[in-house]
């Protein structure tokens, strides 16, 4: 056994991971060379709570502009404050949707478990703080509402959808926007996890009738007790 392997066994021990930064290892470094090989230099980040995706990207070296979208009042206010310091990072407190208009969201204890649609008891017991503690009302826009104040010019962009079954709802709001967006990143369930989200099947049908097909699977959410697999991250591009 190699000191690689003892330090690596060590840490899996503690919950830790050892792995290289690069792209047949690390999720990051390969979203990160995804970028760079399509020439992404506007992300929409769809469902941005505190702001994390973004962090993730300028952490990796990502230096395009970022639009942000977060409904809830709490996770905005943590959003908004750390977007104030980068010049390139735009936010508006709203969540996108089929539909402009008013809505109600189910705020879970964790915050970013929160959700348009009814959780699912197999959610709430692989991750009992996930559990909806109250409801928000909250303002919808639609992609294809916003996109041209947001795209004032030919961009390549990366659309990044986290909300928690309600992407198909955030694609049918951006029928006109899609054909300017060459990639998009969307988390979906493997599993029935929120009520009337679409399955696996149906997202991935959805977006290849949209012309796209997957580039990236990246775990997401499992059942730790089990070790069962319940969200990924996939990654779509134009054919």
């Amino acid at each position: 056994m190699t000191w690689k392997q003892k330090v690596a066994g060590i840490l899996n021990k503690f919950g830790y991971d050892l792995r290289r930064y690069r792209p047949d290892t690390h999720s990051g470094a390969r979203r990160m060379k995804q970028m760079e090989s399509f020439g992404n230099d506007l992300v929409l980040d769809v469902g941005a709570n505190a702001g994390q995706f973004g962090q993730e990207l300028r952490e990796a070296g990502y230096r395009g502009d970022i639009h942000s979208f977060e409904p809830l009042d709490d996770a905005f206010a943590i959003l908004a404050q750390t977007a104030a310091r980068d010049a390139r990072w735009n936010v508006k407190n709203c969540a996108l949707g089929a539909e402009r208009g008013e809505s109600v969201i189910h705020v879970s204890n964790n915050s970013f478990s929160s959700s348009l649609l009814g959780m699912l008891p197999t959610h709430e017991e692989a991750a009992p703080e996930s559990k909806y503690v109250r409801d928000q009302k909250i303002s919808v826009e639609t992609l294809d509402h916003l996109f041209p104040d947001i795209v004032s010019r030919k961009r390549s962009i990366w659309l990044k959808i986290d909300t928690q079954g309600f992407e198909n709802q955030v694609i049918a709001g951006a029928k006109r926007s899609l054909a300017q967006i060459d990639t998009v990143q969307m988390e979906v369930s493997l599993t029935p996890l929120y009520d009337g989200a679409l399955s696996i099947e149906q997202m991935i049908s959805m977006m290849s009738s949209h012309g796209y097909c997957i580039v990236d699977v990246e775990p997401e959410f499992c059942d730790q007790a089990t070790g069962r697999l319940f969200q990924v991250n996939l990654t779509f591009h134009r054919y």
